[in-house]
């Protein structure tokens, strides 16, 4: 029944995009209030190459946001408890994922790793960062949406 939809731009990497999906059902599971399914959401997300947050372009800002529709009915403060915790947990996500390094970062560190074995000089290992997102601002952004519980309609077929 719940549908969540991430939005963001291409910076931030899709495969990662996929585990957050899994978190945030995580997290929407621990609302009991909610009474939210996992097994029953979908979850989908969409990846944008233009884009503008405010007034900076892509080269200095990224964005990440995230809509949950679910059936009407639950109080405001389910509402509320689901909204606060997804945002903190986009809040960790995308801090966790700004010091990550990126696949990129991982090719050149390791050529660098070989070219200083092929020289003999020392490796000088830099800190992990996702060169992508570094001194990059981030709008992040959790939107909860009442979906109509009489004109919902909704099939499940097969297993």
């Amino acid at each position: 029944m719940p549908h969540l939809i991430i939005e963001h731009s291409s910076d931030i990497n899709s495969q990662e995009i996929k585990k957050f999906q899994i978190t945030i059902q995580d997290v929407m599971a621990s609302v009991t209030e909610g009474n939210f399914d996992p097994d029953h959401c979908k979850a989908r997300s969409f990846s944008f190459d233009e884009y503008l947050v405010g007034r900076p372009d892509q080269s200095t800002s990224s964005f990440l946001h995230i809509t949950i529709k679910i059936l009407s009915g639950r109080t405001i403060e389910a509402k509320k408890k689901l909204a606060e915790k997804t945002l903190q947990l986009a809040k960790e996500f995308f801090g966790n994922l700004a010091t990550k390094p990126s696949e990129k970062d991982r090719i050149v560190e390791t050529m660098q790793e070989f070219a200083d074995a092929v020289t003999g000089i020392p490796h000088l290992q830099l800190p992990p960062q996702n060169s992508n997102l570094i001194n990059k601002r981030c709008d992040i952004s959790v939107d909860i949406v009442d979906m109509d519980r009489e004109t919902y309609q909704k099939l499940r077929i097969g297993n």
